[in-house]
């Protein structure tokens, strides 16, 4: 098992596969070699082929002699076996285990256990020591820390008795003191977490009941405001601008917080679905609303200071027949000047968004398949247009420097790797089966995996470079969830902006995705001589002939 030092540049990932939770380091160096690995394995599968066409041409001999139908000829396919685990050891590793999470900050985890499935372990995860036990009376179904992890929030079956103690069983001393705990008949995945806290923890809200609680400093005692709203289904809290004395945004000034709360109401009765803005400070009447009929699905997405929200709207049937999949809205939504702009001019779905970190603009992936992928700037206006792809899935690495677009789920698992700064493409690869990707905190690798039960057989974690190769790869029976943990502090490297899809590169990208480098152009049929070309139905059609005078 390994031990690293806190000071090095390998990645951490934790696989929660079944009955187990492992966390895995990745010797970066292993990177700089994968060339010459992929090189040494041509030359070996080479070699397996070169002895395989000797023995079936043996064996073809043979054969005729004895009126024996001859040996097919062996493919000459390339290995990736040698991929398997390749740099990888195991960090720590937790068997019969139930439930699993990660504190925000990724340092410790939170374990549930099969045989003990109303306890909570904590454990430190560079020290492997069990911070503390917590114990409840009934089955812990989820977990969610707060911001500053100084509180946690579980949902058990049922919440019914408070016990504030702290009692010992073999040695194991269980945390059984409760801030705060409420009964729930019935919740839904879009209300998960119910507390929600503040950046500052100054703030903590929940909904019952058609009503929004509000507490301050974690008084849990006292209830500080609330708002009720009929058929409210959804909330989500700002990040907390700062303001200025004069007003004026002062992102990291502590001279005044500012945090907006926003609501979704869903409509009833042929009455339309109302989105609003409120500041959480004078709840008495919203600052901000939008109506809007036939919606099914809203997720929002704040830049990191609050000054600006995505609000991204989804019907299941799409009125007009035009896709199986519903239909999509998107509205940029500018919470300083209260102005909204409709990113989703033409048909077809938003599949993804995201933010800069940084800056403050955005990406968007819309439209119809192959959808457009497009940046745009901090007042919702289109600043740069990376064409139409295959794509569905859009993921910045930690320096903005490199922007992934890939085409998971039901599509084929084609990404790109695309140079932020001067908006060219990097190099291409594939990933197919994966639904999941994430870039590490080195900035210069990130992993895809295929899980169950999307897929119930080739379940795997696959880390590629950013220049398109795969440096690793682990299997797995049934892999259902990988965490990317970027605990240790990693200075970023620059990345080589030479590369693009015609590289010498592309060559051993294609080999371990088992493409051939000498592709075959417009397919002609056996004894053709005359060029060919497609019609508008895509059918092989030759050119009409000359009449002849």
């Amino acid at each position: 098992m390994s031990r690293s030092n806190e000071a090095n540049d390998n990645l951490y990932f934790l696989a929660i596969s079944k009955n187990k939770v492992t966390i895995y380091e990745y010797n970066a160096e292993f990177s700089k070699s994968i060339i010459s690995d992929i090189e040494e394995e041509i030359k070996r599968s080479e070699n397996i082929n070169s002895q395989n066409d000797d023995t079936t041409q043996k064996g073809v001999i043979n054969n005729i002699n004895n009126h024996i139908t001859p040996l097919k000829r062996s493919s000459n396919k390339f290995n990736n076996d040698y991929l398997i685990n390749r740099g990888i050891s195991i960090y720590r590793e937790y068997e019969g285990v139930e439930l699993a999470t990660c504190t925000r900050d990724y340092k410790k985890i939170i374990l549930v256990r099969k045989n003990d499935l109303n306890v909570a372990e904590i454990i430190d995860i560079k020290t492997n020591e069990h911070i503390s036990y917590i114990k409840t009376k009934t089955q812990i179904k989820r977990i969610v820390t707060n911001n500053k992890e100084t509180e946690n929030s579980e949902q058990n079956d049922q919440n019914e008795n408070k016990h504030n103690n702290v009692t010992k069983t073999d040695e194991i001393v269980y945390n059984e003191s409760l801030v705060y705990e409420m009964a729930l008949n019935s919740y839904s995945n879009s209300n998960w977490p119910f507390f929600k806290w503040t950046e500052s923890e100054s703030n903590c809200l929940c909904l019952i009941n058609n009503q929004i609680y509000i507490y301050k400093d974690n008084n849990f005692n006292v209830v500080s405001d609330k708002l009720k709203l009929e058929h409210i289904e959804f909330f989500e809290v700002s990040p907390e601008q700062y303001i200025t004395e004069n007003g004026e945004n002062n992102n990291g000034s502590p001279n005044k917080r500012k945090v907006f709360l926003a609501t979704y109401e869903r409509g009833t009765k042929g009455n339309s679905s109302v989105f609003k803005i409120f500041n959480l400070d004078n709840l008495s009447k919203h600052i901000y609303s939008k109506n809007f009929f036939n919606s099914d699905e809203i997720k929002l997405k704040w830049n990191k200071n609050g000054t600006s929200l995505l609000l991204q709207i989804h019907t299941q049937v799409d009125k007009e027949k035009q896709s199986y999949y519903g239909s999509s809205n998107l509205y940029f939504i500018d919470t300083v000047k209260l102005k909204d702009v409709n990113i989703m001019t033409n048909k077809g779905l938003i599949y993804d968004t995201i933010w800069s970190y940084n800056q403050n603009k955005f990406y968007v992936c819309k439209g119809e398949i192959p959808a457009d992928i497009v940046l745009h700037d901090k007042n919702g206006n289109i600043i740069h247009s990376y064409g139409k792809h295959k794509f569905n899935t859009l993921k910045l690495n930690y320096n903005e420097k490199l922007l992934l677009t890939g085409g998971f789920g039901n599509l084929s698992g084609d990404i790109s790797i695309w140079n932020t700064i001067n908006k060219k493409e990097i190099t291409k690869t594939k990933s197919s089966c994966a639904v999941i990707c994430e870039f590490f905190n080195d900035d210069k690798h990130f992993l895809t995996a295929t899980t169950h039960p999307r897929l119930r057989v080739d379940n795997n974690i696959k880390i590629y470079k950013y220049n398109g190769l795969i440096v690793s790869k682990i299997d797995f029976d049934e892999l259902y969830n990988v965490i990317i943990l970027p605990f240790n502090k990693i200075k970023s490297q620059p990345i080589d902006i030479s590369i693009n899809p015609n590289s010498d590169l592309q060559k051993y990208i294609n080999k371990q995705l088992g493409i051939d480098s000498k592709k075959v152009g417009i397919y002609k049929a056996p004894g053709s001589t005359e060029k060919t070309s497609l019609n508008g139905l895509g059918i092989m059609a030759r050119p009409p002939k000359p009449k002849s005078n």
